[in-house]
């Protein structure tokens, strides 16, 4: 079980009949150098830098005839995520790639006109070229090359565990068909029942779990709730558990189906997520896969929750603003948050069971939400404004949105959205497109 942002991106450079350019673990990066603008030493530098960061460069293998095909696809079977070539090529070559079920990046001279034929011709789904650019705009490039693989990997090799009963309940327009979500957009789905749940928790021991919940003291006050605090402890010790048999990045859990509130993953959830690992409590795999697509490019924790207009009153009898878009959630990752502190409060006010509130960051948001057929995406860019502890005790962060709230509240298609902080509107449209799913941006 590995972080959404640890995940490694592997990329193989293929030279197609030119054996020079081969002779260095760089070349054909290094034909983008100007001598004028970056010393050649600074610009090899920046690039071996991507190795620090989960990115690696296998050895370049050269293909000058057919016969180097049998070596090409001995290293796709190697863990290769990605190919990177040079143009221009012959069309000869170019369908060759056709056969080839791995992203490429392109770049080079025509670079347009070889991605519109890889992909409207030979039909490659996933060509990537961020290089139409000059020397200075390189390592940028490059970074978002490697978000977008990173996404693509996460989505065609990530497995979700979805636990409680396989079917359509609270999520509007949801397709429960773990064989087409496979196929729309790569990710298995592993199937558990509440029982393996309980099971794996009554297995945890105490003491683990106590030393959990100390590690967690810089960043969770549980003052007034260490009982239930430490059961926490021993549900994201439970779940991290599953995670690891069954090498999943993701779980959701059907909340409404636990024998009682108090092992609704609330606090486990929130740090959870800030190890990297995608999580809601509703049983909402569009959600999920939302949040796995935003953690991936973002690299940074992501909070799931429902968005509205905000027209409501909360616990306490203050009114809520309106003109603003409401997102409400009971899990808040301690990292989001002003002073890197969450709270622990009762439960929706129940008396068992807990939730999170933390003063989220006053900062520029996306927030990104998945429609149930998984073919419609909506972005949106935010800010946000305030944080209060509101309806039924859960966090509601108001946002200020560039266009007016009463229209996308009017517009809203996906049962949940996810938040992170930082604009991942281009990023997030641009995987949209590699995975042919339409996208909305407000």
């Amino acid at each position: 079980m590995r972080g959404l942002w640890s995940i490694d991106v592997r990329i193989l450079p293929v030279y197609f009949n030119d054996r020079r350019i081969a002779l260095e673990k760089y070349p054909l990066l290094t034909r983008l150098y100007d001598k004028n603008s970056l010393p050649l030493e600074d610009f090899i530098e920046a690039l071996r830098e991507l190795e620090t960061r989960g990115v690696f460069f296998e050895e370049p293998i050269i293909i000058s005839s057919f016969r180097d095909l049998a070596k090409l696809k001995e290293k796709l079977n190697g863990g290769i995520d990605a190919l990177i070539i040079n143009i221009p090529l012959t069309d000869v070559f170019l369908r060759v790639l056709s056969t080839v079920n791995k992203p490429i990046i392109v770049f080079g001279e025509d670079t347009w006109r070889i991605i519109s034929y890889l992909r409207d011709i030979l039909g490659i789904e996933h060509v990537i070229s961020p290089f139409n650019i000059g020397i200075d705009d390189v390592g940028d490039a490059f970074n978002k090359t490697v978000r977008y693989l990173r996404c693509l990997k996460v989505l065609t090799q990530g497995r979700i565990l979805y636990i409680g009963r396989f079917e359509p309940h609270l999520i509007y327009n949801a397709v429960y068909d773990i064989s087409y979500i496979k196929s729309r957009l790569g990710v298995d789905v592993i199937v558990r029942s509440v029982k393996d749940y309980i099971n794996t928790l009554s297995s945890i021991e105490v003491e683990d779990a106590r030393g959990i919940l100390d590690s967690w003291s810089n960043k969770v006050n549980y003052s007034g709730f260490e009982e239930e605090a430490l059961l926490q402890a021993r549900i994201y010790l439970a779940l991290r558990k599953m995670l690891r048999e069954f090498d999943c990045q993701g779980v959701t859990i059907v909340s409404y189906e636990l024998p009682s509130p108090r092992y609704i993953p609330t606090l486990a959830a929130s740090m959870l997520i800030e190890d990297g690992i995608a999580i809601n409590v509703y049983g909402d795999i569009p959600q999920l896969i939302s949040m796995m697509i935003l953690m991936s490019l973002s690299r940074k924790p992501a909070i799931p929750g429902r968005l509205l207009e905000c027209r409501e009153l909360d616990n306490r009898g203050l009114v809520i603003d309106e003109g603003y878009l409401t997102f409400t959630s009971d899990i808040i990752p301690p990292s989001l948050t002003k002073y890197g502190m969450i709270e622990v409060y009762d439960y929706h006010n129940m008396g068992e069971g807990v939730s999170v509130y933390g003063e989220v960051k006053e900062d520029v948001v996306t927030l990104v939400g998945l429609r149930g057929d998984l073919n419609l995406i909506q972005v949106i860019s935010g800010k946000v404004t305030w944080t209060k502890r509101t309806i039924n005790a859960r966090t509601t962060l108001a946002l200020e949105t560039y266009t007016e709230a009463e229209d996308i509240a009017m517009c809203l298609r996906a049962s949940g959205y996810v938040l992170t902080i930082g604009d991942y509107i281009e990023d997030v449209n641009s995987i949209a497109s590699l995975l042919k799913v339409r996208s909305v941006t407000y």
